[in-house]
């Protein structure tokens, strides 16, 4: 089973040629709702800010944020593709992916981030 990642503006087009079968959008608190419950049989919006550490004023990432991101993506294990967006598509969606990849298959880190790169 795969998992793309990709920016908010190009969901719609993969979700087109890819079809997934879940999409996880991880946005931020104060952006639109993604609406993309209509490309995928199975949907998940998370609000979070894209943050590395607490800042006042914003969302950081909650420990039920991450159960939500390893739930979603065991459900997503036996169909079809798994697409993970954020806005830009290299902060929060990688790190997603990296969450599911790892609880997936147990690799080491560092050959999963070798993986997620290429």
């Amino acid at each position: 089973m795969s998992i793309i990642v990709c920016p908010l503006h190009d969901v719609e087009a993969i979700a087109r040629a890819r079809r997934p079968s879940h999409i996880l959008s991880l946005i931020s608190p104060s952006a639109e709702s993604t609406g993309f419950q209509r490309l995928a049989p199975y949907h998940l919006e998370l609000r979070f800010n894209d943050i590395a550490e607490p800042r006042q004023g914003l969302i950081e990432p909650s420990p039920d944020n991450i159960k939500s991101i390893i739930e979603f993506g065991r459900s997503s294990r036996a169909q079809g593709p798994l697409l993970i967006h954020c806005w830009a598509g290299v902060s929060r969606s990688p790190a997603a992916a990296f969450i599911i990849a790892f609880d997936r298959a147990r690799p080491s880190p560092a050959q999963l981030a070798a993986r997620l790169r290429s």
